[in-house]
């Protein structure tokens, strides 16, 4: 990847142009050998102050192997940098600081086989005493776990010869406690340049390294279930089909949909059905081995990857004892509740040679299973193309809805400044009333938009709509914004900015009261070309907002180079708030992470007071929810926008 690649216009703002040079290196290396990347560099904040950075990443893949961007976090080091060069301008300052910190410094001959000082937060870290290892240097060589001691000592051997390098091991106290260690050594020379002791910091990583693990597994897992995600699966799929196609044996894909899922939740709320979905993840867990992957493909469906099947009849058995398990009665909320499922199951190479025609010909199984009377199995076969035949005749319905244009209506949520309960803006959700099958999902017809390409009009007459009311509140809410989802398909096209622009001139509404909403996979597709246009967009005044931060792949490496103004948290991370400490730490760091790259926090999904003043005290900067206003539509004789209060921020701003 050339340096231009990763390095656009615009990085110098935030890298130091002495440190750019290595940094780009490092980073290239990292994606060429598809290891982690650390690099201490000097980064500007916003005020222009240039601030001492550690950045710790990883890069990550598509399942086809292409480099998407990396995740990580960052730290600022400037105290640590200030103090390691205290040290080389006076040895005693350094000595009296290093007694009172919780670094450990360190100091040994060139050859490394004397300690000459160690300061006291040795013994705080370690559990040894100081006497101890001046008398055996090499004590905490000894205190390392084996499986990282081999690598410490050559990284050591390494430090003494001058090299900048730093070591990450685990070491285990004498009470068995197990932390992790972070150790750099510099070189102190004499005036003829040679080295005449080596000296070093160490702290504790422990923290650090459980959050980078934490970050790792949300990455590739479900929040809810634990369970792998879509981007696991393809890869552990992919290693399946790799050893059937060496071994001979068949790998089985089955795709479970729970019957009647929604309505669970329509009667018994979401927090019912999250409870329920944790349930099902656990009978399906128990009914498989450690070699096979069950993953979370989202809502209420999960995919299993069966590797080593000999036939379709042991295919069909395992699937079989899936659906078995889940007709046992469930107990959620006091209710005693009765789940079937519907299953469709594909076979490597009969059903498809790759990951991508694997699930959707199990996909079209499982639609295959519904039809015949749910709660079974279906092997996929030719005749199950009449899934098709429905798919087009959604299409069909939602292109006339299109054409007639009395079918299609838009709903409005209120967005709420925290800090003064000020309304800021309205978010602009679409809904298809069919005048034969009702009200039609958007998470059903908006795919079937996007595969046959009518999302452009689809999405055109959403930003129309919505800017055109916008204009026409701004008598009775001044400065009020409207807020729009848009589509992947949509940004992707070179003339999406021209688009906007054009709808904006036509409605007469200013760019600064029009937001647009993206996935941030959206963004990370082409990481150029969204860079462009975002610029371009926000140069007009309109704000860009990362949607449903968190449920997918969060690249947070890439999060500080995007050009955007607002990330927008999933309520998914806001229903447990209340009665599990973790997910109000988790919702605090977010908010932390979003406002740390100079990025306003939105919180999606509040529906009580207590999460309402949870998130107040988090620091979020806007919210919308239940709470303070439900999607409705315009009356049907007034352009007035919707009523909404904002009277829960009353008792948020003094929760019990």
């Amino acid at each position: 990847m050339a340096a231009g690649q990763i390095a656009p216009d615009g990085w110098r703002l935030l890298i130091h142009p002495e440190d750019a040079p290595e940094f780009i290196a490092a980073l290239e290396r990292a994606i060429e050998q598809r290891t982690s990347f650390r690099a201490e560099q000097r980064s500007r904040r916003g005020d222009g102050q240039w601030r001492w950075v550690e950045s710790l990443a990883a890069p990550r893949y598509s399942p086809g192997g292409e480099f998407q961007g990396l995740v990580g976090i960052s730290k600022d080091i400037t105290e640590r940098k200030e103090t390691e060069e205290a040290f080389r301008a006076s040895e005693e300052k350094f000595r009296q600081l290093a007694e009172n910190i919780h670094e450990v410094f360190w100091m040994m001959n060139a050859a490394g086989t004397e300690i000459l000082y160690i300061s006291p937060a040795y013994e705080q870290i370690w559990a040894r005493s100081r006497e101890e290892l001046y008398r055996n240097p090499m004590d905490w060589l000894e205190a390392i776990e084996p499986q990282d001691r081999e690598q410490a000592h050559a990284i050591f051997l390494r430090q003494l010869h001058g090299e900048l390098i730093d070591s990450e091991y685990r070491i285990r106290t004498p009470g068995g406690e197990v932390k992790w260690v972070r150790d750099r050594a510099f070189p102190v020379r004499n005036q003829a340049g040679e080295i005449v002791r080596v000296a070093g910091i160490a702290e504790e990583i422990t923290g650090r390294k459980n959050a980078e693990a934490k970050l790792a597994h949300q990455v590739a897992h479900d929040h809810l279930t634990g369970l792998p995600n879509r981007v696991l699966l393809s890869e552990r799929l992919r290693q399946g089909i790799d050893q059937a196609r060496n071994s001979g044996l068949m790998t089985a894909v089955i795709y479970l949909d729970l019957d009647g899922f929604k309505f669970v939740n329509d009667t018994l709320g979401h927090d019912a059905g999250d409870t329920l979905l944790q349930q099902v993840t656990a009978r399906l867990q128990s009914c498989i081995r450690e070699l096979d992957t069950l993953a979370r493909m989202g809502g209420d469906e999960f995919m299993l990857v069966i590797n080593e099947v000999a036939d379709d009849q042991t295919a069909m058995a395992i699937a079989e004892r899936l659906l078995a398990a889940l007709r046992r009665p469930f107990t959620v909320a006091g209710h005693e509740l009765y789940v079937t499922a519907s299953a469709g199951i594909a076979r490597y190479p009969g059903d498809g040679e790759d990951v991508s025609t694997l699930r959707c010909n199990a996909d079209a199984a499982m639609y295959g299973a519904k039809r015949s009377g749910k709660d079974r199995a279906q092997l996929f076969s030719p005749a199950l193309q009449d899934a098709f035949v429905k798919h087009l005749e959604l299409e069909t319905a939602l292109r006339r809805a299109l054409d007639q244009g009395d079918e299609l209506f838009l709903v409005y949520q209120p967005i709420f400044e925290v800090h003064d309960g000020r309304q800021t803006a309205f978010e602009a959700l679409l809904r298809w009333n069919h005048p034969v099958l009702g009200p039609q999902s958007p998470a059903k017809f908006i795919p079937v938009a996007e595969e046959s390409g009518l999302i452009f009009r689809l999405g055109g007459w959403v930003l129309r709509q919505a800017c055109r009311q916008c204009r026409r509140w701004q008598d009775r809410l001044p400065g009020v914004r409207v807020s729009v989802n848009v589509s992947a398909l949509e940004f992707a096209r070179p003339e999406f900015a021209d688009n906007v622009l054009s709808i904006l001139q036509e409605c007469g509404l200013k760019g600064g009261l029009l937001d647009l909403e993206v996935t941030e996979t959206i963004l990370l597709c082409d990481m150029d070309d969204a860079i462009r246009k975002a610029s371009l967009l926000r140069g007009l005044g309109i704000r860009i907002s990362i949607d449903d931060f968190g449920t997918g792949y969060s690249s947070l490496g890439y999060l500080p180079r995007l050009p955007v103004d607002t990330i927008k948290i999933d309520r998914s991370f806001v229903a447990e708030l209340e009665i599990n400490p973790q997910s109000r730490s988790l919702i605090e760091g977010m908010i932390s992470l979003v406002h740390s790259i100079g990025k306003r926090a939105v919180v999606e999904g509040v529906e009580t007071p207590g999460q309402l003043a949870i998130v107040k005290n988090s620091g979020c900067d806007e919210v919308q929810g239940f709470l303070l206003g439900k999607p409705v539509p315009l009356a049907a004789s007034s352009d007035a926008p919707p009523q909404s209060t904002a009277s829960p921020f009353e008792s948020a701003r003094h929760p019990a």
